[in-house]
């Protein structure tokens, strides 16, 4: 299957978009949820999945379970050994730099390896330890495991109602019983653990959907652009603006808007929201396709997990240093972020670099 340049582009996209969120300062505010309710989180596992449902969707179409299997594993294999890759990298910076400013940052973001280094490394290694910048890569790791899965059946007659049958289900659970939160409470009650800010259970129906659509894609099914549905979603788009700025405050029937957009289980106003916004960029996309082919930005996504990878560890490094550049004005500020983002071309070239050393060293 050739390769897509559009979802490279928009992966790079959000890998920018969410690395310029977690690196904060003054910036943030106008770049977190500026388009509604929707981070830079949920439109990257959205495509993440879009582009897992393709690539396994063909392999399961064509080379069969056993295939996709080993390959989603190996993939979700080389997920976990970054994620651990990166998490020893983190507490080797917090025992290495240990100035007051670097030692207050630590204690806020990922205060145990400082007290316990061996508990903080074997909680990490077993997931049960996803500090801050530390919780992504675990959870695509473990959508990896349930895509083969999801493939086989959706591949089989009325596949699609089964999927869906169980991950809305599983979705709707953890948004109105505060399970994750539950088990992350009693967990604590025996170890120090911490599960991240994203609740898996609740964004695994993301996930889903982009392995639905990509897998539709890989079995060569057209996507529907249909007229009204584009009016539907624009219409959604600008109507949840003003609350998502704080114009509407309640809801008809005194429904507070708040309940309804809790991150950390993908409430159903931003399941509405990313719908809406996907629905309008894809037809876009279908319209004019050469629109969304950005050469940075493609080059980017399609070294994704090396570049996320490469931020996170770098956010641990640089981030307290931007709490000096800040006072010194929007120039330097805008300069700071600049360089900040093209710095996640290292990753990606180093990794066009080893590639190509493995492919001279394979025999003839």
């Amino acid at each position: 299957m050739k390769r897509d340049l559009r979802l490279d582009t928009f992966r790079g996209l959000f890998l920018v978009w969410m690395a310029l969120n977690h690196l904060g300062g003054p910036l943030h505010p106008y770049l977190f949820q500026s388009l509604g309710f929707i981070s830079s989180a949920e439109p990257f596992v959205f495509i993440s999945g879009v582009t897992a449902g393709m690539v396994y969707g063909r392999i399961g179409l064509h080379e069969g379970v056993s295939k996709l299997r080993q390959r989603a594993f190996r993939r979700g294999l080389d997920i976990y050994l970054f994620h651990l890759a990166v998490f020893v990298l983190v507490i080797i910076l917090e025992w290495t730099i240990t100035t007051p400013m670097y030692h207050t940052f630590y204690v806020t973001m990922n205060p145990l390896p400082l007290e316990s280094p061996l508990t903080a490394l074997g909680l990490g290694a077993t997931l049960l330890l996803q500090p801050g910048f530390l919780d992504i890569l675990p959870m695509y790791s473990l959508f990896l495991l349930i895509t083969p899965l999801v493939i086989n059946r959706l591949k089989s007659p009325g596949g699609y109602g089964w999927v869906f049958g169980v991950s809305i289900p599983v979705w709707a659970l953890t948004n109105y019983t505060d399970f994750w939160d539950r088990l992350q409470k009693f967990g604590a009650q025996f170890l120090p653990l911490n599960l991240g800010f994203f609740d898996p259970l609740a964004w695994q129906f993301l996930f889903v959907a982009g392995l639905f659509f990509g897998f539709r894609r890989a079995a060569g099914m057209t996507f529907p652009v249909n007229k009204p549905l584009i009016i539907l979603s624009l219409i959604v788009c600008l109507g949840i603006l003003p609350i998502r700025y704080g114009l509407i405050s309640v809801l008809p029937f005194g429904i507070d808007p708040g309940a309804l957009t809790v991150r950390e289980t993908f409430g159903p106003l931003r399941v509405i929201n990313m719908a809406a916004l996907a629905y309008l960029v894809t037809c876009l996309g279908i319209r004019f396709p050469n629109c969304f082919e950005w050469p940075f930005f493609s080059f980017l996504g399609q070294h994704s997990l090396q570049v996320f990878s490469f931020h996170v560890a770098l956010l641990y490094l640089i981030r307290p240093l931007y709490g000096l550049v800040i006072p010194l004005g929007w120039t330097a500020i805008l300069l700071f972020n600049f360089l900040f983002i093209g710095t996640l071309a290292i990753p990606a070239w180093l990794h066009i670099r080893y590639r190509v050393l493995v492919e001279r060293q394979k025999p003839a």
